[in-house]
């Protein structure tokens, strides 16, 4: 009986190692390692970042259109505001419709355009050339 008893006691001991410890001493292990990666990939992820920034959203050219873009938008609203009868009747029909301020009401109107319609626009209002 005693015997059996002392087997027992072995065997909870070897389990309490078994499913305790050692998974605690992996775990801590593991932990170390991704420590250790974690730097690493810090590393890797500042230099991707510094190579985006310097040859994509700081490109030349990503910065012409940027900037192109910016003052077709902001001539848009610019003649809008001067003259908001040059919108089409369902847009102005918005400041009494909904109560909505004209200012409102044009740059949502221009946030909805498609960068082919917004050109196209521009290009009626300022292009002498072009068709109205």
């Amino acid at each position: 009986m005693t015997a059996v008893i002392i087997i027992v006691a072995v065997l909870a001991v070897l389990a309490l190692v078994a499913f305790v410890v050692l998974p605690r001493t992996r775990a801590r292990a593991q932990e170390r390692r991704l420590e250790e990666r974690r730097g690493e990939m810090a590393d890797r992820h500042r230099a991707l970042k510094s190579f985006l920034y310097d040859r994509l959203y700081h490109h030349h050219r990503v910065t012409r259109m940027t900037q192109k873009a910016d003052r077709i938008m902001s001539a848009l609203f610019e003649v809008y505001m001067h003259e908001p009868r040059q919108l089409p009747p369902h847009v102005t029909g918005r400041t009494v419709d909904e109560d909505e301020t004209m200012p409102r009401v044009i740059a949502d109107y221009i946030a909805g355009m498609t960068d082919r319609f917004a050109l196209e626009e521009y290009k009626k209002l300022f292009d002498p050339n072009e068709r109205v």
